[in-house]
């Protein structure tokens, strides 16, 4: 059999496997055909992300690491970063992480051969301190200048990272899925071992939150309102899914507050899609979300979800099982309580809507794969 030879070899620089981001990386590297993309990674930590690694791997790429940065320092981090790409050929570098950082790895990607270097902007909060304001000046003209290519998850995430005046050259690549693999019905056998293992009893309202222990995913507002549904004997067990810097906080507070016979920490999981049917209700009280991953993944999986009025309202694909909410107790509680009653639409009605709405991770890709073709044929022609 010939070996199939790729048009473009990509690079994604990125964090690590605890931000919701990977799951884009996942979906757009899974839809990209192979031979017109070999993808190869850099990050900082590859925990949790065994399944994209494989993935590449069998397809040619590699899984590159990044050296840490406070334990190496700046001259021998860049000095690594220039001795990685002059040993290692790419033909486009595309960062997920903005500002300084990976304006220093452009730099070097550039200087030792890639054609085209590309930023892409996922944040949605804005830094308001001195300090603050000043890194994102810095980092702002890093995204802006150092790279060929912008993208952004919707225009939230472009006023943040570019800036305002910025929004006309940036291309929008949605967080697509392949909706196919959301179609499965969960099976009782299915249902009731995930009962067994979270201790979940007759009755109960099973709710959700899944992301990264951090406080601007507001875990504080989950356990306030935990122990609200508690006060008024409202029967309900909450699954913490994900890690992060905070999760032994949380975990100390939901011991404080009683409530450790109604949370359960899962940790990260590879099992999410059916983790989201199995659940009644999913909770995202986020202060501030670029363009929410998991609120698209739980549409797919017709599961309803009660978000923070923070949250823009492009990630609804008129489903009817969102409900953005402002940050009050007593209103979650009754959305919570109307949500589980709310009937499900049918495999056929979500495909339908992913595909309208353009949420199909194979469009997307042929999309993205198009603006890449173009910026380096623009390149080749100079």
């Amino acid at each position: 059999m010939t070996p199939i030879v790729p048009k473009y070899h990509l690079l994604r620089f990125f964090r690590d496997f605890n931000e919701g981001i990977t799951s884009g990386i996942r979906n757009i590297t899974y839809a990209m055909p192979p031979q017109l993309i070999k993808t190869s990674l850099l990050a900082y930590s590859y925990k949790n992300g065994d399944d994209l690694v494989d993935y590449v791997s069998q397809n040619g790429g590699y899984a590159h690491i990044m050296p840490d940065l406070k334990k190496t320092g700046f001259l021998s981090w860049k000095k690594n970063i220039d001795n990685f790409f002059s040993d290692n050929h790419f033909d486009i570098l595309h960062c997920h992480i903005d500002g300084w950082q990976s304006a220093v790895v452009a730099y070097y990607a550039k200087k030792h051969g890639v054609k085209v270097c590309a930023v892409h902007a996922h944040r949605s909060l804005e830094e308001n301190s001195q300090s603050g304001r000043l890194e994102q000046f810095i980092n702002r003209y890093c995204s802006v200048h150092c790279f060929d290519l912008h993208f952004a998850c919707n225009k939230v995430a472009t006023t943040c990272v570019y800036g305002r005046k910025f929004l006309k050259d940036v291309y929008y690549l949605k967080n697509g899925l392949d909706i196919s693999k959301y179609t499965p019905a969960l099976c009782n056998f299915e249902r009731e071992s995930y009962n067994e293992l979270f201790d979940i009893k007759k009755g109960q309202i099973v709710i959700g939150h899944i992301g990264r222990f951090s406080p601007i995913k507001n875990h504080k507002f989950l356990l306030q309102l935990a122990l609200s549904m508690m006060s008024k004997q409202i029967s309900f067990k909450m699954l913490f899914i994900g890690d992060g810097n905070d999760i032994n906080l949380v975990k100390k507070q939901v011991l404080e507050l009683g409530l450790s016979d109604n949370v359960e920490f899962l940790a990260y999981r590879n099992d999410i899609i059916k983790l989201l049917k199995y659940m009644d209700v999913l909770l995202l009280p986020s202060f501030a979300e670029a363009l929410s991953n998991v609120s698209i993944e739980v549409q797919a999986a017709g599961t309803p979800a009660i978000l923070s009025d923070t949250i823009k309202t492009d990630c609804d694909l008129g489903l009817n099982l969102l409900q953005f909410k402002p940050l009050v107790i007593n209103v979650w509680q009754e959305a919570i309580l109307s949500a589980i009653k709310t009937q499900k639409p049918s495999a056929s009605e979500i495909k339908s809507h992913f595909i309208e709405s353009g949420f199909d991770s194979e469009s997307i890709a042929r999309y993205y794969f198009s603006i890449l073709d173009e910026a380096i044929t623009k390149k080749d022609d100079v």
